[in-house]
């Protein structure tokens, strides 16, 4: 068979291509090796950033995405010089250059602090970054941010970063994606949260054209009005800032805007007409402002694409019946809805019924009243829901029916929960994330959680559960559980004894105010808080809780524990530990004294325990410290001077101790310098009152009036929040006991206006200052049971808001200052057992003081004593010839008076003293010579 000239030509054509075929294909697969290898000096640039930091892996269910260390499986230089980083976990090159360009290590387990001259910043050709969700140590954002100018894409959202944002970053003139979101940490001090000042938001901004998310950081002042310049950004997240003053107009002609969050803020005046201009907006929170919304049915309705609505707490709102909000359902692309805190009246709004795509929806905290309809089970796409704080009722079979809820919240609400065989079985195995079933008036654990095994959140506190916690509840959600709160119940004992909880992941347990005896029960090592306080435990504080590293609240306070306080404590947990409370138990022995240089502690209360020795000196290394209550104890040493570098100390407490000696003078005008709350009564001080100490206290500077915030510690939303509905930031406030009004009190909240001196019962000497009236502050003064003489200042009189003044028991002379009558806010007045003389002051507050506020001072007269004041008392007469002779015999007399006095002194303090330097006779010591001493006196009057 002949072949055409056509048919040989194509065969020599295939038969080349088939001898050249592995060539081509070598040299096509050598050309894209060699456009996709890495550079070198980018390679070597990668590892080095890699060995910059630990890699720490700690599963978060706060996090969207489960962490993984991708740059665990990076090559090494050394081992492998041909290894390509271009296909590295998270490196992306360009195909043509073999540069990096996008680098993805969100989640990725980083932690350290991040190095100011890191490599990272040599990659150049960077165009997108993500370190989200790492935990960088609060570091500063490096100032080389600013090399990587041909970012577009910028994410370091919930990294740990803190500081001053640089002004390099106004270089990155590329930029139109950034989110610096939810950095910071105000569980150990609002000193780390991400800042502000320079560059401006407006030089910050004014590149963006895309996306810009700063929510959580501590951002201040006004909007400024050139945010409406950036015509091409879609998405705009400020939520919980700090800014003030009115929402820009000028934010109406962002038109391409899809999200809108302004929640959070300290906004106010008028929602601007010109947001009806944003048209396309998908999402739109102003919740917790107090913005005056107008009439909603007038503008909302415009938003008619919208898929999330957020208007919880909105000042505009309050009062307004659900009825009028009934337009919200004619938004039938909503998914999410918040009308949380608005005291809306009615009952459950029937306009949900046809919300169906309705997923989350949150109505608790208002005046919501009736049954919960049985309808409401109709609503299927629902996933979260929070219908707490209102006087409704229920039948809880209407959630157990709707196949899609995870999340629920129904605290402070009147539950019927069906029994086990009246209802469907597919009902009872039902899963929840999170529920929440506080304050429903539960008499026992509801049965249907023995099936619950996914709970992430339990709350069950605030009822009448009478009982011991049963077998099978130690059972449920052994590996999910996070958070388990059953405080405020009757619960008395586990049922199934056993030291160690079985929850493997929890971070947060409260079992406060319960009737539970026995050992102190041990959580799991992934416990951050835990609190139980106010029970009936005891036995010891075993060792095994220095174990619990990620520990950062211990309240057992007011137990039945006793032995010693571990040392470990101060050793090892101090190093995460931000509040540790054990007031009100029996421990003994001295305080642990190997507080590091890394304490993180911001509360030390070791109240009304049996604790002796010294206070450790270590405790100076706890720098954040700013409660330190040791009072009521038998702590033997001086006044702890070495405190003063203190700088945030605000409360300190030292109260019914055997502190002792002269107390130093102060040598800066820093010393102390946040102070205002100061007890030292019922201790041995002697010499002169600590003028200099005094003259530094925080309470002599001005308060700022809308400055109302207690002295607290604030528990984070990262630890609770799984939903937004169920714990905001959680506060724990500072409480103490202290003598004010002559009676102590237990407060277990101190506001920081609260401003507090008592040196009371010690051995001080000498005249209360003149510049004691520059405390313009105080609250309260309490000088009583010393030996102070000279008179009474006048300067008293300049402190306005004084409330209570005690001055017995002392050695005063002169007159009281007419000029105190004008202090209008004084309750408690009392110079009793002094040697006072001269007519009491009249009027105003004066008027509602007891003859108890005057005895024992025999130069008065006046109301309200029965003796009346006469001219003699305002004009002395001269002396008479008898009194000329009086006189000359009063030196003798005062002689042998003085010497009788001195006498008996040494008796009593030799009797006294052998008592007193037993710890045995402490407490009758204290109570006989100091407690009793007023008491008695005033029986003898």
């Amino acid at each position: 068979m002949e072949f055409s000239h056509h048919q040989q030509f194509l065969g020599l054509i295939l038969t080349s291509f088939f001898n050249l075929f592995p060539i081509l294909t070598n040299l096509f697969v050598s050309s894209l090796s060699q456009q996709l290898v890495c550079h070198d000096h980018e390679k070597l640039a990668l590892l080095q950033f890699k060995q910059s930091f630990y890699i720490v892996c700690a599963f978060d269910h706060d996090h969207p995405v489960s962490s993984y260390p991708k740059v665990k499986q990076w090559g090494s230089y050394e081992t492998d010089d041909r290894e390509d980083c271009c296909t590295w976990d998270g490196v992306k090159c360009d195909k043509k250059t073999g540069y990096v360009i996008e680098l993805d290590l969100s989640s990725s387990c980083l932690y350290g602090t991040f190095p100011p001259n890191s490599t990272l910043f040599s990659l150049i050709h960077l165009k997108k970054l993500n370190l989200a969700y790492n935990e960088f140590n609060f570091s500063q954002i490096p100032d080389s941010i600013g090399r990587l100018n041909q970012l577009t894409s910028l994410n370091l959202s919930q990294s740990a970063l803190s500081g001053q944002i640089p002004s390099q970053f106004s270089e990155l003139s590329k930029l139109t994606r950034l989110d610096l979101s939810r950095n910071g940490d105000k569980l150990v001090s609002t000193h780390l949260d991400l800042k502000l000042y320079n560059p401006s938001l407006h030089t910050l901004v004014r590149n963006m054209t895309r996306t810009l998310d700063l929510t959580a950081t501590a951002l201040s002042g006004e909007l400024p009005h050139s945010i409406g310049n950036l015509g091409f950004l879609n998405s705009l997240r400020i939520r919980d800032c700090q800014f003030s003053g009115n929402i820009p107009a000028s934010i109406g002609n962002l038109t391409r805007l899809i999200r809108l969050s302004l929640s959070g803020n300290n906004f106010d005046g008028d929602i601007p007409s010109s947001l009806t201009n944003l048209t396309q907006l998908r999402v739109f929170g102003i919740s917790s402002l107090k913005v005056r919304t107008g009439d909603l049915r007038s503008w909302l309705p415009k938003f008619n694409k919208l898929t999330a609505l957020g208007l919880g707490s909105v000042s505009g709102l309050h009062y307004v019946n659900q009825n009028d909000l009934s337009f919200i359902a004619n938004f039938t692309k909503l998914v999410y809805l918040n009308l949380t805190a608005n005291q809306l009246t009615g009952e459950v709004p029937h306009w949900l019924i046809n919300m169906t795509q309705l997923t989350w929806f949150y109505v608790g905290e208002n005046q919501l009243q009736g049954p919960i309809p049985q309808w409401f089970s109709h609503l299927t796409s629902l996933r979260s829901l929070s219908l707490s704080h209102n006087n409704l009722s229920c039948d809880f079979e209407i959630f157990l029916k709707m196949k899609n809820l995870r999340s629920l919240d129904l605290s402070n609400t009147r539950i019927t929960f069906p029994s086990n065989t009246s209802i469907n079985s597919s009902f009872l195995s039902k899963q929840f994330d999170i529920l929440n079933l506080g304050s429903c008036n539960l008499t026992d654990f509801p049965q249907f959680l023995r099936k619950q095994d996914n709970l992430q959140f339990l709350s069950l506190s605030g009822n009448n559960i009478n009982s011991t916690i049963p077998k099978w509840f130690m059972n449920i959600s052994r590996g999910s559980l996070l958070l388990l709160d059953l405080s405020e119940n009757l619960l008395t004992s586990f049922e199934h004894s056993q030291l160690v909880l079985p929850w493997t992941s929890l971070k947060f347990l409260d079992l406060t105010g319960n009737r539970l005896k026995g050992i102190l029960p041990y959580p799991s090592k992934t416990t951050e808080i835990y609190l139980i306080s106010h029970n009936l435990l005891t036995g010891f504080i075993p060792q095994q809780v220095c174990f619990l590293s990620a520990l950062t609240f211990l309240d057992l306070s007011d137990n039945n524990l006793s032995g010693e306080i571990p040392s470990c404590i101060a050793k090892l947990l101090s190093t995460s530990l931000v509040a540790l409370n054990l007031r009100g138990n029996n421990f003994h022995g001295t305080i642990p004294a190997s507080f590091t240089r890394s304490c993180k502690l911001k509360m030390i209360n070791l109240s009304e325990n049996e604790l002796n020795g010294e206070l450790p000196r270590s405790l100076a290394n706890c720098e954040m410290l700013e409660l330190l209550d040791v009072s009521n104890n038998r702590v033997k040493d001086i006044f702890p001077y070495w405190l003063k570098s203190l700088s945030k100390l605000q409360i300190l407490v030292l109260r019914h101790n055997y502190f002792h000696g002269h107390i130093p003078s102060s040598v800066s005008n820093d010393d102390f310098r946040s102070l205002h709350v100061l007890d030292l009564s019922y201790n041995l001080h002697t010499g002169r009152l600590p003028f200099d100490y005094l003259q530094n206290l925080q309470a002599k500077r001005s308060s700022n009036p809308y400055e109302w915030d207690s002295s607290s510690i604030i528990i984070p939303s990262s630890l609770l929040v799984f939903d937004m509905t169920y714990y905001e930031n959680q506060i724990y406030n500072y409480a103490i006991t202290i003598t004010v009004k002559g009676s102590e009190r237990f407060y277990s909240r101190i506001l920081n206006v609260f401003q507090f001196v008592d040196f009371s019962s010690n051995n001080f000497t000498g005249h209360i200052p003149d510049f004691i009236g520059d405390l313009t502050e105080v609250r309260a003064i309490n000088l009583s049971s010393n030996n102070l003489d000279g008179g009474i200042p006048a300067s008293l009189a300049h402190i306005s808001v004084l409330e209570s003044l005690d001055l017995s028991l002392n050695m005063l002379s002169g007159d009281i200052p007419q000029e105190l009558a004008e202090l209008t806010s004084l309750a408690v007045f009392n110079v009793a057992y002094n040697h006072l003389t001269g007519p009491i002051p009249q009027g105003k507050q004066f008027d509602t003081f007891e003859t108890s506020s005057y005895l024992g001072n025999l130069g008065f007269c006046g109301s309200p004593l029965s003796k009346k004041c006469g001219k003699s008392s305002l004009f002395p007469p001269l002396p008479s010839k008898r009194d000329q002779v009086s006189e000359e015999e009063t030196p003798f007399i005062n002689w042998v008076v003085r010497f009788l006095g001195c006498l008996s002194g040494l008796i009593v303090g030799f009797v006294g003293g052998k008592y007193y330097i037993t710890d045995r006779y402490h407490d009758w010591f204290m109570k006989t010579f100091a407690t009793k001493r007023w008491r008695t006196l005033r029986r003898m009057s």
